[in-house]
């Protein structure tokens, strides 16, 4: 493993990333507490062209003009027309599709490309959002995507509610749940009794 580069090569047009992979998950991934994201969630990802993606040099993180982000991170991936760059304010972030960084590898000057875990807002669960969601509650999932790295718009901090205190008591975006997209399930990421 490398140390980071910059996502943004000289001249590079971020709206023309083409990412030539397609990640998914094998098989159902048993609902757990947190972390989510871990190397039993990793080793189920499967991705393809397999060869060509495991020939790419991975690196710890990436940087996008003086921001860095690195392996493990939460981020934002813009997916509306905010350009990147651009001074966010906290309603501009619930345009934006939350994830964290699985891993980071670089194809030469073709660009940097980011395996991502996504984390849902209620919204887009079947079924929507419920009574009992929260504002900035967020559900974590086992949906992967390799995105270019010139797709991210900023750092995220989401906190996972293990119990202690209501969820309601927690500040900025939290995670409850997990949702299963080969299932189509939700399951709580709390313990019961804790």
């Amino acid at each position: 493993m490398t140390d980071g580069l910059d996502a943004l090569p000289p001249h590079s047009d971020q709206n023309e990333a083409v990412v030539p992979f397609e990640a998914h998950n094998r098989k159902p991934t048993l609902p757990r507490i947190q972390p989510v994201f871990d190397k039993s969630f990793i080793d189920n990802i499967s991705i393809e062209p397999h060869g060509k993606w495991k020939e790419l040099k991975v690196h710890s993180y990436f940087k996008i003009g003086h921001r860095r982000f690195d392996v493990g991170q939460d981020i934002f991936v813009n997916n509306s027309d905010i350009p990147q760059g651009s001074n966010l304010s906290e309603k501009d972030l619930y345009k934006l599709w939350p994830a964290k960084i699985i891993e980071i590898r670089v194809d030469g000057l073709k660009g940097v490309f980011i395996l991502v875990g996504w984390y849902y807002w209620p919204e887009g669960l079947p079924g929507g959002r419920q009574n009992h969601h929260l504002i900035n509650e967020l559900i974590a999932s086992n949906h992967v995507d390799i995105i270019a790295a010139t797709t991210v718009a900023t750092h995220a901090q989401i906190r996972s509610w293990q119990g202690r205190n209501g969820p309601e008591k927690l500040k900025g975006f939290f995670c409850v749940d997990y949702y299963d997209v080969v299932e189509k399930r939700v399951y709580s990421l709390v313990m019961s009794g804790a």
